[in-house]
């Protein structure tokens, strides 16, 4: 459980981190093909990566 956790927190890190900077630069990130994923992309999914590791390091407990 606790492999998984810190495995989803880093995905929440990172998606944080270039959500932040696309959000600085007002442009999108572009990963995906054929345009860019925006800022608020990134936030949410950030958010339900920390999200998930909180409930899953609460449930290992």
């Amino acid at each position: 459980m606790k492999a998984i956790a810190n495995a989803v927190l880093l995905l929440g890190v990172v998606s944080l981190i270039l959500g932040i900077i696309s959000r600085f630069m007002m442009l999108p990130i572009p990963i995906a093909p054929g345009g860019g994923i925006e800022a608020s992309v990134f936030l949410q999914f950030a958010n339900v990566c920390l999200l998930l590791t909180i409930a899953l390091l609460l449930k290992g407990k």
